[in-house]
């Protein structure tokens, strides 16, 4: 269970690290070959006619990524979330011998150069989305509204699918089974495994100066 502490504690920083986090990483990597990318006139997304992605739909996109499924994440499942695929890279790391894969939807999007050489979502529209997935060893998944309204609702389908909840020093700590339980269900961590959780969740709320609200959902525990 050290590990599911830890994850609890980081993934506070990757909700801050994360919209940079990925092209940061592939400038840095020693020995990374990008063989899979997104051109520039391909990373607007405007005018999409849907609403915000609902969280059973997001849940299966982001459950593929554990099966590296990546014709699904960009697929069929992908079209579930209304979203569209921005950014498409994939870096073999020739010395630890595995892919880093990052991957970014949107919605009423831009991404931007950031100074640090990352890619950062400039908003098109109030309701305006961003999906980013960043697999390798682990799996770190970011999803940000810049309406407060659309990240209350994807949270509130969350909860009425139901999660698991462990109390801890930072007051509790949510689990996602693989069924839904229509509650939440307060557990413990002795207890969290025979319920077979697959995700981590956290609603980070407000977390950047421009109205971002942050949704993290992780793999890793």
């Amino acid at each position: 269970m050290k590990r599911r502490a830890f994850w609890a504690a980081a993934v506070l920083v990757l909700a801050i690290m994360v919209p940079t986090a990925a092209a940061a990483q592939a400038k840095k990597a020693k020995g990374g070959k990008p063989f899979a990318t997104k051109t520039d006139k391909d990373i607007t997304s405007v005018g999409r006619p849907m609403p915000p992605p609902g969280f059973e739909a997001t849940l299966r996109l982001v459950l593929a990524v554990v099966e590296q499924d990546w014709q699904a994440v960009k697929g069929e499942l992908a079209n579930e979330t209304g979203l569209v695929l921005m950014l498409d890279r994939h870096e073999q790391c020739e010395e630890e011998e595995f892919v880093t894969h990052w991957i970014v939807y949107g919605r009423d999007i831009r991404l931007v150069e950031a100074p640090d050489g990352g890619m950062d979502p400039e908003p098109t529209n109030e309701h305006a989305c961003e999906l980013r997935i960043v697999a390798d060893t682990s799996s770190r998944i970011s999803l940000m509204f810049w309406n407060k309204n659309d990240y209350q609702n994807f949270v509130n389908e969350a909860e009425a699918y139901g999660l698991l909840r462990v109390a801890d020093e930072e007051g509790h700590s949510d689990f996602i089974p693989a069924k839904p339980t229509g509650r939440i269900v307060n557990t413990t961590y002795d207890e969290l495994q025979d319920q077979n959780p697959v995700a981590t969740f956290r609603a980070e709320g407000e977390m950047f100066d421009d109205g971002r609200f942050i949704v993290e959902m992780g793999l890793d525990f």
